[in-house]
């Protein structure tokens, strides 16, 4: 053997003793055990074995839990993942400890890959929960409930996956309720051509997109019903290339895509909110402040993105406060957007009453308040714009539309409801009335 042999056979013997027994598959008989980690680390072969500290197991390599078996995870536990492990979950699944339980990786720079839930049992329930450096994903005709749980450091990459919580599968139904921190890309998303059923609802995001790519810390594929509601969303200044929240349908695999977004905070990321491509969304009672980290005008930092080429796209946005943007709100295309509709009687199905604030939007030493880059009319009446009369030709200066470029639609914006100025501040009632209040009380009523 040479010397270049020896070496390479030298390499490729350290790569196996790093990354080889990952390669190895457990998976249960299915003959209706109830499994554990504990009954896991007693059964030869599993590849789990007793950490050297009590409560905790080592796992190493892939365990599938077979369809006819079932899961519950053992209550006070840590589960310490080698390079590549995997926790495969086809059977019926309990993972609500009472007193908690936590997956992490097994030592410095390992990379985990998931907890894998591909139920074709019924229903699973996540409680209690830590997932550090480990993601949970699934691909089920099931609901899988995220309660509680926490997630950290996710190190997103094609093997684990590009979201701590990996939403997949369509016809999976989620419903989250958790705190999202400090990981790499996404704290949720999924691929595009996934389109599921989503609600998000009483979250944390703090400071994910960690990895400073274009990735917001909630990305989901539109579907029949997605909801994200009184949820808290504030992104890292330091990264300025994460945005607050997306909803996409564009390679439309939701042709009868809903989406509501209400009741949120979103500070400090790149945007706040884009809805892209067909579904009907309504965007409204949300606080969008200071999402401006782009550093470049034309390449974000909108309040709210409306994007809609194909002009398929119906969005209602109302009695949200816009402050501190490079841009309030933008629209490119868009069958039809609503920023407030008052012309009509309240019985109409157009009828909106606007009442978004408009606060010191804008960049370049110019105020933007709403920017119609597309050739739609888009209505615009009923709402407070930033520091100008409440006149045509005061609150036509912070619009942008066909009175400075012929070829774009106009923006229908009066009558108005009246002007905002710098220090004021409102509180967003739930039936869309804008009082003068103290904002603090507006935070803690979305999300408490």
């Amino acid at each position: 053997m040479t010397n270049e042999m020896k070496k390479l056979f030298l390499i490729l013997t350290l790569a196996a003793a790093f990354n080889g027994a990952n390669a190895a598959t457990f998976t249960t008989a299915g003959n209706g055990t109830e499994w554990s980690f504990k009954l896991l680390s007693q059964t030869e072969g599993s590849g789990v074995t007793a950490g050297d500290n009590e409560g905790e197991y080592v796992l190493d390599g892939t365990v599938v839990i077979a369809a006819d078996d079932s899961f519950v995870l053992d209550d006070g536990i840590t589960v310490l993942m080698a390079q590549g492990a995997e926790l495969d979950l086809l059977g019926a699944a309990r993972l609500t400890p009472a007193n908690g339980a936590r997956f992490t990786r097994a030592a410095d720079g390992v990379v985990p890959r998931y907890v894998f839930c591909q139920s074709q049992r019924g229903d699973i329930v996540v409680r209690n929960v830590t997932f550090e450096y480990v993601g949970l994903k699934q691909y089920s005709d099931y609901l899988l409930s995220v309660d509680q749980c926490t997630f950290r450091y996710h190190e997103a990459s094609m093997a684990n996956g590009s979201a701590a919580l990996n939403i997949g599968g369509t016809g999976s139904v989620f419903v989250v309720s958790s705190l999202f921190e400090y990981n790499k890309r996404s704290a949720i998303g999924g691929a595009a051509n996934n389109s599921c059923n989503v609600t998000i609802e009483g979250c944390k995001f703090y400071y994910n997109d960690q990895a400073n790519l274009n990735y917001p810390q909630i990305n989901l594929t539109a579907a029949e019903q997605v909801l994200i509601r009184r949820n808290e969303v504030i992104g890292d200044r330091s990264k300025t290339m994460g945005g607050g929240i997306a909803v996409s349908n564009l390679l439309g695999v939701a042709p009868d895509a809903n989406t509501l977004i209400e009741f949120n905070r979103v500070v400090d990321n790149r945007y706040g909110i884009a809805i892209y491509s067909t579904q009907t969304a309504q965007v409204m009672h949300n606080v969008l402040i200071n999402n401006n980290t782009e550093t470049n005008p034309n390449n974000g930092g909108s309040g709210i993105n409306v994007y809609d080429p194909q002009a398929a796209q119906y969005t209602t946005i109302s009695g949200n406060r816009i402050e501190g943007h490079l841009w309030g709100v933008t629209v490119i295309g868009g069958k039809q957007v609503n920023l407030g509709r008052t012309d009509v009687d309240v019985t109409h199905r157009d009828y909106n009453p606007g009442m978004n604030v408009f606060v010191n939007n804008g960049n370049g030493g110019v105020l933007y308040d709403l920017y119609n880059n597309g050739t739609s009319t888009v209505y615009a009446q009923g709402n407070y714009w930033y520091g100008t009369e409440p006149t045509e030709a005061g609150i036509d200066e912070v619009i942008f539309h066909q009175a400075d470029n012929p070829s774009l639609g106009e923006v229908i914006f009066l009558p108005a409801a009246g002007v905002a100025t710098t220090g004021s501040t409102f509180d967003l009632n739930r039936d869309g009335a804008v009082n003068v209040g103290d904002v603090s009380t507006l935070y803690n009523r979305l999300t408490e």
